[in-house]
């Protein structure tokens, strides 16, 4: 099976686009990601459902804000999006 995730970002005024293809699920991308982050940033912000496979393993959800959606809240909640920094 193949997955897809993504990871969106500004950061002092740059966007960030990471685009994730393959049998990784989102959780499995994050964690790698989040691994190699700087330390002293605030924590992250996820979007995704509600999905275990989407949460990363091995770290703890206290490292995150996380906002989990509702599949009928997904577009009214999507259009927050510009104003999420990292």
């Amino acid at each position: 099976m193949l997955f897809t995730s993504d990871v969106v970002a500004t950061c002092d005024g740059n966007r960030i686009a990471l685009f994730f293809s393959g049998r990784k699920h989102a959780g499995e991308n994050l964690r790698d990601v989040l691994l190699r982050r700087a330390t002293d940033l605030p924590p992250p912000i996820q979007m995704s459902d509600a999905l275990s496979r989407n949460q990363p393993p091995g770290l703890p959800l206290a490292d995150l804000q996380v906002g989990m959606l509702r599949e009928d809240g997904r577009f009214s909640t999507a259009d927050q999006w510009p104003v999420l920094k990292c």
